[in-house]
């Protein structure tokens, strides 16, 4: 089964001609600190991810993992 890293790698890879090898090689090593599904995806690490995603169905399906929770900050009067 493909996971949705793998699926990320993949796709990362395949850019190759159309971006630098730097920013492909940096992106590819944030992934490989992430779990298979993602679920430990971070606010900056998703910026990056989505930054180098030209496919819109994986540009949704990783901008739909990590959504910033407020609940826990307390209005201030």
């Amino acid at each position: 089964m493909t996971t949705l890293k793998d699926r990320l790698r993949q796709h990362f890879e395949e850019q190759v001609h159309e971006v630098d090898q730097v920013e492909i090689d940096n992106t590819i090593e944030v992934l490989e600190g992430l779990e298979d599904d993602l679920s430990n995806l971070g606010k900056w690490d998703k910026a990056l991810l989505l930054r180098m995603i030209n496919d819109t169905e994986l540009f949704h399906e990783v901008d739909e993992i990590y959504e910033e929770d407020f609940t826990d900050f307390d209005e201030f009067e």
